[in-house]
């Protein structure tokens, strides 16, 4: 980071990050784990079934398999408090497993600024200001990623900006951003 306040600044929530880290670091290797003993328990419950099936059992083999698959752990969720650089389909997964929301810090804020102008980004321009508002749900479909449903998506924005650049960047016009809402709360 080029500014020194702003590394002084996000020190305790980086602080914080790290704790988070390395307790999901010690949640997923457990859950690693726990994911083998339950594939061998599956296989075992597939055995089982198996047999139920050759006795004409539909239902015991259907419930054989559900029992084994409800055993089934979801990989912990890390906690994240702030984010550098995602693309917005990312951000929105980020988002919905915390749903208090993140802090995208960016060293150079006019480059994230200057993306969000490009008419190729209109979409992430949308997400980003939607988001900002922080008082709504937000959905997205994907093909790769399917449906992802963010409860209320909130995001907030940190960064760094020379002076010769922040002076350019208040001369500019603004018109892609404030009927959208954009709030002006540069500070020097």
């Amino acid at each position: 980071m080029k500014s020194p306040a702003l590394k002084y600044a996000l020190a305790p929530l980086h602080k914080i990050e790290r704790a988070w880290r390395k307790e999901w670091e010690s949640e997923n290797a457990q859950a690693e784990a726990d994911a083998e003993v339950t594939k061998l328990a599956l296989e075992e419950a597939r055995k089982e079934a198996k047999k139920r099936l050759k006795d004409h059992d539909r239902d015991a083999a259907r419930e054989i398999i559900a029992e084994a698959q409800e055993a089934a752990l979801e990989t912990p969720k890390r906690k994240r408090l702030m984010v550098n650089d995602a693309t917005v389909e990312k951000l929105g997964e980020l988002l919905n497993e915390n749903p208090r929301g993140l802090l995208v810090v960016r060293d150079e804020l006019p480059g994230l600024l200057a993306k969000l102008e490009d008419e190729a980004f209109q979409v992430d321009r949308a997400f980003f200001l939607e988001a900002f508002n922080g008082d709504a749900a937000f959905k997205y479909d994907r093909i790769g990623r399917g449906t992802v449903e963010i409860e209320i998506a909130t995001l907030s924005l940190v960064g760094g900006i020379q002076p010769a650049s922040a002076r350019v960047t208040a001369r500019e016009p603004r018109a892609r951003w404030e009927p959208r809402g954009r709030p002006h709360h540069s500070a020097p």
